[in-house]
């Protein structure tokens, strides 16, 4: 292990350890596993905000969901530091 002592050693026995097993294991690997494009689309399920729970994440976060889709971004950061916050208190 002592000629192996330096970390220039180390990186090039291990950048050639690295290589083999991405060799071994994508070489060959050529076959759809999933076509994504087929898959069908399923509408999220979920209760309309009003009756969520008021802890809820969905209900929580509909705000800085809002911010985003307008591009109102100091909106956004202000109700996004607000949710961190109160998540570190606890509420």
């Amino acid at each position: 292990m002592a000629k192996y002592a330096s970390g220039e050693k180390l990186f090039e026995k291990y950048q050639k350890i690295i290589f083999q097993m991405r060799n071994l294991f994508f070489e060959g690997f050529n076959d759809v596993f999933m076509d994504v494009s087929k898959i069908p689309i399923h509408p999220k399920k979920c209760r309309k905000v009003l009756q969520q729970d008021p802890f809820e994440s969905r209900r929580l976060w509909r705000e800085v969901t809002y911010g985003l889709k307008v591009s109102l971004f100091k909106y956004n950061l202000v109700k996004k530091t607000s949710l961190y916050g109160n998540e570190s208190k606890g509420r």
